[in-house]
């Protein structure tokens, strides 16, 4: 402990556990906060059906999600979007295995006050819909 006998080490010493402090009592970020702008959209599966790929279109956009390793979307799994601006509606895609259509759906957007919402696909006996709730 020779080292800490030395003026600068000592000050470099409290300056660290200064910061990691200060560091530690920083208040947690909201996430609702620091997506100002934006809006999310959630797609839960709430069928028995495998679901490989969920994509929307819009007028100005496109885009779409997989799980990254290629595994299906099975039933009680989500996969959520953010968007910058919105439309007033979206054509929802739901893809299978060897990008079967499962389900086409337009759907208008539905925002919470905390510009969130929940679209769940549902269906029997290969027939699927896709319906909005409130998260």
């Amino acid at each position: 402990m020779k080292w800490f006998h030395q003026p600068a080490s000592r000050i470099l010493l409290i300056v660290f556990l200064l910061s990691m402090t200060l560091v530690g009592c920083s208040p947690p970020t909201n996430s609702k906060q620091e997506r100002d702008g934006q809006y999310l959209v959630t797609v839960v599966n709430n069928t028995d059906e495998p679901v490989y790929s969920v994509q929307f279109s819009m007028d100005t956009r496109s885009g779409g999600a997989i799980n990254a390793n290629g595994t299906p979307i099975e039933k009680g799994e989500d996969l959520t979007f953010d968007f910058d601006i919105t439309e007033k509606s979206a054509l929802w895609t739901i893809l299978g295995d060897d990008d079967q259509v499962l389900a086409r759906q337009q759907v208008d957007f539905d925002f919470d006050d905390h510009k969130e919402m929940v679209l769940v696909i549902e269906g029997v006996d290969g027939s699927m819909t896709l319906h909005s709730k409130q998260p």
